[in-house]
């Protein structure tokens, strides 16, 4: 409602200005790699909020924006393998989510996070 690019779930999530959206774009989500051993592997950064037991986050890639399959979810844990970094802000933790397998030359990697408030 504050005019920013982030619904109220969204801010909520990832921990927007709900009142002015002001920092609406440096919360999104950013797209990286990280370096294994001199190999290259595609990966995600983002807000993650936390002790936050009634929402879900889901991170997901695709080669070509139709078929969709997930890399990582909050069931994982941060400890899961492919969470390859975790500092802590305030009420939300950055999360960087790296791809299992090493990024390829010329294949485009296209990655998005849901958010699901759950019921109750």
């Amino acid at each position: 409602p504050g005019g920013g690019s982030f619904n109220n779930l969204q801010s909520y999530a990832f921990g927007g200005a709900a009142g002015d959206g002001s920092d609406d774009p440096a919360r999104a989500a950013a797209p990286g790699v990280h370096i294994v051993d001199n190999v290259a592997f595609d990966s995600l950064t983002f807000q993650h909020r936390r002790f936050a037991a009634d929402l879900d986050y889901r991170v997901e890639t695709s080669a070509d924006l139709d078929s969709w399959i997930k890399v990582w979810e909050t069931a994982d844990g941060e400890t899961a393998a492919n969470v390859v970094e975790v500092s802590e802000d305030g009420d939300f933790k950055e999360l960087t989510v790296r791809l299992d397998s090493p990024a390829g030359d010329a294949i485009a990697v296209y990655f998005r996070v849901s958010v699901t408030l759950k019921d109750g």
